[in-house]
């Protein structure tokens, strides 16, 4: 809910520049793809917003009990999470006075560049030891493992991770 965001307003001392939503999990009818979509644009009259931008990331992750802080998931569906976080973001933080380019409105060729930005993240180890978790050890992923997953055969390998979010 919108109005559990009213402390961290108060806490930051600023307005909330966007509000990200996640549908995250498998259910009955959903669409099988992962996706981040701009469900209100930002917008601005006179300098002053006047629509606070909301966007979405959904995709399908299979997850006992809905536990994200114990979630097991493969390299390729970290990239492409990390890929739309970096729609979404371009999206919560465009800042234009038109409506029509705002967010990924934009060529495709620039509505990208965050989205590759982000995605490239997988491939940092200092980002990825912070909530890739050993399965066996319950300890964070060490570089030689790391290594494999990332360029060696390891790509659809499942992995533990510990609250991406939180290290997003």
């Amino acid at each position: 809910k919108e109005e559990d965001y009213t402390d961290l307003m108060n806490l930051y001392k600023r307005d909330i520049e966007g509000v990200l939503y996640f549908d995250l999990f498998v259910r009955d009818g959903k669409e099988r793809q992962i996706f981040s979509h701009m469900t209100l644009v930002g917008s601005k009259l006179k300098g002053k917003f006047i629509q606070q931008p909301k966007s979405l990331i959904a995709t399908n992750l299979e997850v006992v009990n809905r536990d994200l802080l114990n979630m097991s998931l493969n390299i390729s569906n970290c990239k492409e999470l990390l890929h739309e976080f970096g729609h979404a973001i371009h999206s919560l933080l465009s800042k234009t006075d038109f409506q029509s380019i705002s967010g990924t409105r934009i060529p495709l060729q620039f509505a990208e560049i965050p989205s590759h930005f982000f995605e490239k993240f997988i491939y940092d180890y200092s980002f990825c030891k912070q909530w890739m978790i050993e399965r066996h050890t319950n300890k964070p992923i060490n570089i030689d493992l790391f290594n494999t997953l990332i360029y060696g055969t390891g790509e659809n390998q499942n992995f533990e991770i510990n609250s991406l979010y939180d290290t997003i």
